[in-house]
């Protein structure tokens, strides 16, 4: 992102089990954007990132504290 865009990434979870590893985070353009929520989910192997899935889906206003997106 561009210095000034005021673009965020929020992270919520991380979590590692093995070789794997999965990152639950939010972007936002915007303050007053509702923004998109991703999982990337990532494959290490000596060290390396060797494979990458991700998945992404607009965060809905009708979502309630009860049943978040994260």
């Amino acid at each position: 992102w561009k210095k000034g865009e005021g673009m965020q990434d929020i992270v919520y979870k991380v979590m590692v089990d093995g070789q794997f590893a999965s990152v639950f985070h939010k972007t936002q353009r915007t303050p007053s954007d509702l923004g998109t929520a991703y999982v990337d989910i990532f494959r290490i192997a000596n060290g390396l990132i060797v494979e990458h899935w991700a998945v992404g889906q607009p965060v809905s206003p009708k979502i309630s504290a009860r049943h978040n997106m994260f």
